[in-house]
């Protein structure tokens, strides 16, 4: 059986559960991610017959994309801003709109910044670790209350060589900020519960829920926290990035104005409300 041939029986295999064009989708990364190929090298071997060895291992890893994990939980791989991140089910799959963040930070840091930064709910550490590596005089904290998680996140960054360190802490039961950090940070959980009738069934059920969802009666829970505590940091963090929920957009401004800052919402490529950029009233730098 040839690349090709096996590719187009994955795909006939994963259509009903995705859709054509979606299960193409899937089935040419997992075969890429799997074989260690770039597109130019998976589109020159689709005519290549594929060893029985390696037919029986990708037969086995297929069966978990039949059953709807994940293809990057799959494979082990997820791509942000170019580079391979290692994502397991103890952190969520990094999204484009997240990338969208980075880059809003990212303009905010010049190549010659000096700061220090906290990614609170770093997860995979996709955020914290890139801007870590774009940004070389950067110090950066990556925080999360998952032990699970920081272990990702640490494997991460000894693939990626970002010098960085870590904080386990519940964000929600702390107090104050263990140091002093002028670039604060956040992609919480911000999914209702009530919304989760209309979310995918593949990410209700492998990714981890204590990432994704807030109480309904309290959706703005880790804004406030957060926010709370850069009010009662000494001087105050230049900067807070958020990503937030696209159904709060006008309340978490509010809130950030409540706790003394001038907030500035960002639309994601889709025209919603995704990002919140928060600096101390009065302070324009």
């Amino acid at each position: 059986m040839t690349l090709g041939q096996y590719a187009r029986e994955t795909t006939q295999l994963l259509t009903d559960r995705y859709g054509n064009r979606e299960a193409q989708s899937v089935t040419r990364i997992w075969l890429e991610d799997m074989l260690d190929l770039d597109r130019t090298q998976y589109l020159v071997q689709l005519q290549e017959e594929l060893d029985h060895d390696v037919v029986e291992r990708l037969s086995l890893s297929r069966k978990r994309l039949q059953a709807g994990e994940p293809v990057q939980y799959v494979t082990g791989k997820a791509y942000f801003m170019g580079e391979s991140f290692f994502v397991n089910p103890d952190t969520l799959i990094p999204r484009p709109e997240t990338e969208e963040l980075v880059h809003l930070i990212l303009g905010h840091l010049s190549e010659e910044s000096e700061a220090r930064i906290i990614d609170i709910g770093t997860g995979s550490g996709c955020i914290g670790i890139t801007l870590s590596r774009k940004r070389a005089n950067t110090k950066v904290c990556l925080a999360d209350i998952s032990k699970k998680a920081l272990a990702t996140a640490r494997r991460n960054s000894e693939q990626q060589a970002a010098e960085v360190r870590f904080l386990h802490a519940d964000i929600l039961e702390i107090d104050f900020f263990p140091g002093r950090f002028d670039i604060v940070v956040s992609n919480p959980p911000y999914v209702r519960e009530l919304e989760r009738d209309s979310m995918e069934a593949h990410v209700l059920d492998h990714e981890p829920a204590t990432a994704l969802f807030v109480p309904d009666d309290d959706p703005l829970r880790f804004y406030r926290k957060i926010l709370q505590l850069c009010a009662d940091s000494c001087p105050k963090p230049r900067h807070v990035f958020f990503e937030i929920n696209e159904a709060y957009g006008a309340e978490c401004a509010t809130l950030a104005t409540q706790f003394g800052f001038d907030a500035q919402l960002h639309h994601d490529l889709q025209g919603k409300d995704r990002m919140l950029h928060c600096q101390p009233t009065g302070d324009n730098s």
